[in-house]
C-alpha cells in the first residue's frame, strides 16, 4: 500500500477511534486552564513562560480576590505545552470541541510518526502500519487524548519521535551536507520534547539501544559508534542545559514538598504494584477507566501475587531481549524502548502523582512494537497450518476492532466533570477529590442543595488518594459552603466566619462575608468586614465597594463617597463602581 493511503488510514482509524470526544466538555485541569483563568486568554502573558513564576506556586488555589485568576496550571517548567495552549485558545477561545480536536490531531500526528519510526528502523511497510494501528486505538490514550490539559505526553511524543527518526536518517545520509540537516532536526526536536515533558531525558539511552541492536560498523564494540560521536556531545550538553533551567533557573516547589510525604516502608511494593497495574491493562483494555488525580494504588497490605507476577514480567522481558536480540532486533528493541521510556513514570524517583494510564503513552510504542512482531509471528504459523488466504488481515482487524470498541465507550467517562466524577467515585469511593470537583460542579450550576451534600462527603473522606497525602484546604471548603447557603445568610456568614478565622488573610472570604451581611441589611458588621479586608490589601476594589455600599445604606454619604472615589481611581471602569455610584444617588434622593 501507498505511503499517502496508509497516512489517510491512520487518520481515519483515529478519528473514527476518539472522534466522539469532540462532543465532551472541558473537565479536570482543563477547567483551570480555561475557566476563569485569564494566563491563555491574553497574549502579553506569553512572555511569562520565561519567568519563574510561570511555575505554579504551592500555595495557589485558583481563587484570587477578583473575578479572574492568571497562572499557567503547570507545576513543572513545561514551555512547550504552555505555548500551545495560547495557540489553542486563539485558534478555538472557549470552544472545548476545537480544543478536543487538537488533541485528536496531536495524537494522529504520533500515530503516523511511530509508523515512519518503524519503517525507519525495518523498512516493512505492514509491520509499520499494524504498529501504528495498534498504538492508534488502544483505550491506555483516552486519558491522554480526552483531556486538554495532559497536552504534554502528546506535544513530548511528537518531538521524541521526530527526534528520534531524523537522527536514523542523520546516520544513515551519505552526504555531508544532509547529514548536518538531519542532525539539526534532531537536535531541535530533543530540545522541544524536553521542555514539553521530562520524559525526553530518555531519549539517549533509546539512541544508544538503536546503535546497538541496528547500526553496524566494522571493529566497532557495542557502544563505541554512539560514544565516538561527537553528535553525541550535542545531546549531552542540551539535557545538561534543560536539567539547569528545570532544577535551577525555574525550579518547581512541588517536588521536595511531595518528596516528603513519601513513606520508605513501602515505596518498593509500590513501584512493583502499579507496574502490575500498567501491564494488567495493557492486556486487559476494557479493565480501563478513569483514575482519580493523584492516586496510587493501595500497597498495605501488600498483594503477593500482584508483586510477583510484577517481578517475573520483567525478568522474563529481559531475558527474552537478551536472546532474541541477534534474530529478531525489532522486537528486542521494542522492550528496550518500553523499559527505558517507562523508567521516568516507573517511581524509583518518587512521583507527585504516582499513577495515570497517560503515563504509558510514550512507553506503549515499544509494547506494541513487540505485540506488531508478535501477531507477525503467528499470523505467519497460521498461514503454515490453514488454507484460508485471508486468516492475516482477519486477524489484524479482530486486533484494531477489539481495541476500538474498547476505547469509544472509554472516552464517555470523560464528557464533563460530573460523568468522570460519578464514575471515578463508582470505582474508588474512598478517592476525596472527585467529591470536591463535583461539589464545585453542582455549585456553578446553582444546583446548591447537591453541592452542599458532595463538599460535606469531601470534608467526611480520607485526604490520601489513597497513598499520597493531599493537604485539604479546610478554609476552602468552608467558604465553597457559605457560597451555597444563598437562602440562608446565616448559615452562609457562619462559614465564610469560619473559613476566615483559618486563614486570616483570606480576602474573599472577606468580600463574600461583606456581600452576605449587606443582604442580611447588616450594615455596620458589613462595613467592618470591608475595612478589615482594606486593611489587608488596600489595592482591590471590593473592599472599597462594600464599604461604600455600607455606608450609604446607613445614610453617611459623605464617608460612602470617600470610598467611592477610591475604588473609581483604582478600577474606573468596573461595573461594580458604575452600580455604587447609582446607588449612592438613589438613596440620597429618598
Amino acid at each position: 500500500m501507498h505511503k499517502t493511503k496508509i497516512i489517510l488510514l491512520l487518520f481515519v482509524i483515529t478519528f473514527l477511534t476518539f472522534g466522539n470526544c469532540l462532543n465532551n466538555e472541558f473537565i479536570g485541569d482543563a477547567k483551570t486552564l480555561f475557566g476563569n483563568n485569564t494566563f491563555y486568554k491574553r497574549v502579553s502573558n506569553f512572555g511569562r513562560l520565561f519567568q519563574k513564576d510561570f511555575v505554579m506556586d504551592p500555595g495557589q488555589t485558583g481563587m484570587s480576590s477578583s473575578d479572574e485568576v492568571s497562572f499557567s496550571g503547570c507545576i513543572s517548567y513545561r514551555p512547550v505545552t504552555a505555548a500551545s495552549f495560547f495557540l489553542d485558545y486563539f485558534l478555538w477561545q472557549d470552544k472545548a470541541w476545537g480544543h478536543h480536536s487538537s488533541n485528536i490531531f496531536l495524537h494522529f500526528v504520533v500515530v503516523v510518526l511511530v509508523f515512519f519510526a518503524i519503517l525507519a528502523l525495518t523498512k516493512r511497510v505492514p509491520l509499520a502500519t499494524m504498529t501504528a494501528l495498534l498504538f492508534a486505538t488502544h483505550p491506555i490514550h483516552s486519558e491522554v487524548v480526552n483531556n486538554i490539559g495532559y497536552r504534554s505526553d502528546l506535544l513530548g511524543a511528537i518531538f521524541y519521535l521526530l527526534s528520534f527518526i531524523a537522527y536514523i536518517h542523520a546516520t544513515r545520509a551519505k552526504l555531508k551536507k544532509r547529514r548536518r540537516i538531519f542532525f539539526a532536526i534532531s537536535f531541535l526536536s530533543f530540545s522541544l520534547a524536553l521542555f514539553a515533558k521530562e520524559f525526553a531525558m530518555t531519549l539517549p539511552l533509546i539512541l544508544l539501544s538503536y546503535h546497538w541492536l541496528f547500526v553496524k560498523e566494522k571493529g566497532a564494540n557495542t557502544f563505541a559508534a554512539f560514544k565516538i560521536r561527537r553528535e553525541a556531545s550535542f545531546f549531552i550538553a542540551i539535557l545538561m542545559f534543560y536539567l539547569y533551567i528545570y532544577f535551577v533557573a525555574i525550579p518547581s516547589a512541588y517536588y521536595p514538598k511531595f518528596l516528603s510525604m513519601i513513606q520508605p516502608a513501602t515505596h518498593g511494593t509500590l513501584i512493583l504494584e502499579i507496574f502490575f497495574q500498567y501491564i494488567k491493562v495493557l492486556f486487559s483494555p476494557f479493565s480501563i477507566t478513569i483514575l482519580p488525580p493523584l492516586y496510587a494504588p493501595p500497597v498495605e497490605p501488600a498483594n503477593v501475587g500482584h508483586l510477583l507476577t510484577a517481578i517475573l514480567s520483567i525478568v522474563a522481558c529481559l531475558i527474552l531481549a537478551a536472546k532474541i536480540y541477534k534474530k529478531h532486533a525489532l522486537a528486542a528493541f521494542g522492550i528496550i524502548w518500553f523499559f527505558v521510556t517507562y523508567l521516568p513514570a516507573s517511581n524509583v524517583m518518587p512521583l507527585p502523582n504516582p499513577f495515570a494510564f497517560r503515563f504509558l503513552y510514550l512507553p506503549s510504542v515499544g509494547f506494541f512494537i513487540a505485540m506488531a512482531v508478535f501477531l507477525e509471528f503467528v499470523i505467519n504459523f497460521l498461514q503454515q497450518k490453514t488454507t484460508l488466504p485471508s486468516i492475516g488481515r482477519l486477524l489484524k482487524i479482530t486486533c484494531i476492532a477489539f481495541y476500538m470498541f474498547a476505547t469509544i465507550p472509554n472516552n464517555e467517562f470523560f464528557k464533563n466533570n460530573l460523568v468522570a466524577c460519578k464514575e471515578i467515585i463508582r470505582n474508588y469511593p474512598d478517592s476525596s477529590h472527585p467529591y470536591w470537583i463535583l461539589g464545585l460542579t453542582y455549585l456553578d450550576r446553582q444546583e446548591y442543595d447537591k453541592a452542599i451534600v458532595y463538599f460535606k462527603k469531601y470534608q467526611q473522606t480520607n485526604p490520601n488518594n489513597p497513598f499520597i497525602a493531599v493537604p485539604k484546604l479546610k478554609f476552602l471548603t468552608q467558604h465553597m459552603l457559605g457560597r451555597c447557603y444563598v437562602n440562608d445568610h446565616d448559615q452562609a456568614t457562619y462559614h465564610f466566619k469560619t473559613a476566615i478565622k483559618m486563614k486570616p488573610d483570606f480576602l474573599v472570604g472577606y468580600f463574600d462575608l461583606a456581600k452576605a451581611y449587606v443582604v442580611k441589611g447588616e450594615y455596620e458588621e458589613a462595613l467592618q468586614t470591608a475595612r478589615a479586608a482594606i486593611a489587608i490589601d488596600d489595592k482591590l476594589v471590593m473592599g472599597y465597594v462594600y464599604a461604600s455600599h455600607s455606608l450609604a445604606a446607613m445614610g453617611r454619604f459623605q464617608e460612602a463617597r470617600k470610598y467611592l472615589e477610591q475604588a473609581r481611581i483604582l478600577a474606573p471602569g468596573d461595573i461594580n463602581v458604575k452600580y455604587l455610584q447609582d446607588f449612592i444617588v438613589q438613596k440620597e434622593g429618598q
